[in-house]
């Protein structure tokens, strides 16, 4: 998970901050806890009073993978009356998103997906006390995920016109909806100012690749060819299983509102990265709503015996294929373990991944691997999130750092003067060849290895070493 550790290391921060303690970086940052990406990081941060904060932080994780498919289940009971496609959830969490370790999305997922239990809910049965649960469950999604709060807003609109019975009627379903307005506006107005990146340009990288990839990533498919053949697979699924897709237009545009987000909205957004890819897991419980489930199967059971156990099948085997690649992480960073034992607590570090990639996965999964750090030692790691506007533990303006956003992609531009290098105690790299001569050269000399594990080397400061308790200064076996 790309950003995990970054998130991990918002969450050391938030709670020195809030404790009011004397951890030696508090100075460099302010706390605004008025923002929409604020439920995952406060469910680690209460959880982090009991364990450890990486621990934390993959118990949530955890806890949003499961709690996907059982939310997407629920969803199938109350709109389709169960069926067996509640089986194909079991993959959907481990996509784009978990790959990029988007801990705030993640933990949003299963909250939308209860967000549309509620909507059909209201949508049968109506009431004000429906209406309210609208709008306490999109409003919780407003501080879990803005863009995703917008994204369910917009489909609980669409199913709550079905059936249609004209404008005004539509309107006035919709009304719990557009209770988030006000809390959205004034966040955005307060945060205005602010927010530079907010008004950067929009990347909208539309093209032929989004529909090469709409299949992988409607079923969160590790391999893209795989993907292919088990997104049709999945599509296919309710005509061999016997639903039938429902008459009324209106029931499908949801699905349709899901094509259109996949294929035309932007990739780059105020500030924020890979927009529309972390929406993929949605389109297939969507895809699902628009078929009437009702009779599917009868007369059929001889046929679904042999079909219902291949899908489960299929589905087991892409959990397996996570798990492989898990193993494959896990060894990949046993080297990362053995170099940071020798960094001291409470210090200043720099990553620079200069092969930030990993076997498990064709997403960088090293290049903020240093901010665990942060969490684990109580010191500050860089580059780090606290410049983005939206975070609940931000840099303060003139704080001094100038390890800002793009440096983590070209760590080759590290000169000592131009980046402060004086600032950091330590410097891990993660590179095949040795960094001991291009980091001689880049600090004129001022810093020495500490140690050294497959592609990870930790450097530190020469005063730092010199200053450093005996037992604490480099192993000399770890050298290259």
């Amino acid at each position: 998970m790309v950003d995990a550790p970054q998130h991990a290391a918002q969450v050391a921060a938030l709670k020195h901050l809030l404790a009011g303690d004397d951890w030696a970086y508090s100075g460099l940052f302010e706390l605004q806890l008025f923002t929409p990406y604020i439920v995952g990081y406060l469910l680690v941060l209460m959880l982090s009073w009991l364990v450890e904060i990486p621990l934390a932080v993959k118990l949530v994780v955890a806890a949003a993978v499961v709690a996907f498919p059982l939310a997407g289940a629920r969803l199938a009971d109350e709109a389709s009356r169960g069926g067996a496609w509640r089986w194909m959830l079991l993959p959907l969490p481990f996509g784009f998103a978990y790959q990029w370790g988007f801990l705030n999305f993640l933990v949003a997922a299963p909250l939308g997906m209860l967000f549309l239990f509620e909507v059909i809910r209201a949508r049968e049965r109506g009431g004000w006390r429906s209406g309210l649960l609208i709008a306490l469950w999109l409003h919780l999604l407003f501080v879990a995920h803005i863009l995703t709060a917008f994204f369910f807003g917009v489909v609980g609109m669409l199913l709550l016109a079905a059936p249609w019975s004209g404008f005004r009627g539509w309107i006035r379903r919709s009304v719990p909806v557009f209770s988030v307005l006000p809390v959205a506006i004034l966040w955005m107005w307060l945060n205005r100012s602010n927010a530079p990146s907010s008004e950067a340009m929009v990347i909208w990288n539309i093209g032929i690749h989004r529909v090469v990839e709409f299949l992988p990533g409607l079923v969160s498919s590790p391999d893209k060819l795989v993907g292919q053949l088990v997104g049709l697979l999945f599509m296919a699924m309710p005509f061999l299983l016997g639903a039938k897709p429902k008459q009324e237009a209106g029931e499908w545009m949801p699905f349709v509102f899901y094509l259109l987000w996949m294929l035309l909205f932007p990739h780059y957004l105020a500030g924020t990265f890979f927009t529309y890819q972390r929406f993929g897991i949605f389109g297939l419980p969507l895809y699902m709503l628009a078929f009437d489930w009702r009779g599917a199967g009868a007369g059929r059971q001889e046929y679904l015996r042999s079909l219902v156990p291949g899908l489960v099948l299929v589905c087991l085997s892409l959990l397996g294929w996570q798990a492989i690649r898990a193993s494959t992480f896990n060894r990949e960073v046993a080297g990362y373990r053995e170099v940071i034992a020798h960094a001291q607590p409470e210090k200043r570090l720099l990553t620079m991944a200069f092969d930030p990639i990993s076997k498990a996965s064709v997403a960088p999964l090293m290049v903020h691997f240093g901010s665990w750090y942060q969490a684990e030692k109580d010191g500050l790691a860089e580059y780090s999130f606290s410049e983005f506007w939206g975070v609940p533990a931000r840099f303060r303006s003139g704080a001094p750092t100038v390890i800002w956003q793009g440096f983590e992609w070209r760590p080759d531009l590290f000169e000592w003067d131009g980046y402060r290098g004086e600032l950091y105690d330590y410097f891990l790299i993660r590179h095949p060849q040795s960094a001991e001569h291009w980091m001689a050269e880049r600090s004129g000399g001022r810093v020495v290895l500490l140690a050294r594990s497959a592609e990870w080397q930790l450097y530190a400061r020469s005063d730092q070493v010199a200053a450093a308790p005996p037992h604490s200064r480099s192993n000399q076996e770890n050298r290259p």
